[in-house]
């Protein structure tokens, strides 16, 4: 657990080591998430995680079933990397619970926070970034399961996606 003045470090840190064709959009994230982290009613608070998440597939990543997202009870951002060229689009799913598999052609569970889409990589194999924020933050009551799928519930090639999720224990 950390403040938000110990959290920015690590994303700073995490945005200057990556390429220059996704540090455009992981710079505007890390600028958007330290608004966030800053405001008023919560910059005072000392139950910050910043956590990589190595390769998130339709099972959840394998962070996913370790603390400390089993103990996330409120997520404010995700930065989100795919590279993968192939012709089905992917999603991105943020469960409220401990445990998840994730099905793109199926309905949605009654435990899933937020679906984010990526579209194609330009290039097979070059990263692409993609960000979101909730500043309200999304109240994780169970944990926290980020697991990926493609639309038609073709499943990710390993390392296709990567990604790092802000949020509070």
């Amino acid at each position: 657990m950390a403040s938000p003045h110990q959290i920015i470090p690590m994303m700073e840190g995490m945005v200057s080591t990556m390429s220059t064709i996704g540090s455009q959009v992981a710079g505007d994230w890390v600028r958007m998430m330290k608004q966030v982290m800053h405001r008023v009613s919560i910059r005072d608070e000392t139950d910050w995680e910043f956590m990589a998440l190595s390769d998130i597939d339709e099972d959840g990543a394998a962070e996913t079933n370790a603390a400390p997202l089993i103990s996330c009870t409120m997520l404010y951002g995700a930065l989100i990397g795919t590279n993968s060229a192939d012709a089905e689009l992917d999603w991105v799913q943020f469960a409220d619970a401990d445990t998840d598999t994730f099905a793109g052609g199926s309905a949605l569970d009654n435990d899933v926070l937020a679906i984010l889409e990526l579209p194609a990589a330009a290039t097979d194999g070059t990263e692409e970034l993609h960000a979101a924020i909730w500043p309200g933050g999304l109240i994780c009551a169970t944990g926290l399961t980020v697991s990926a799928d493609g639309q038609d519930g073709t499943n990710p090639a390993a390392d296709d996606i990567r990604g790092w999720v802000v949020f509070r224990t």
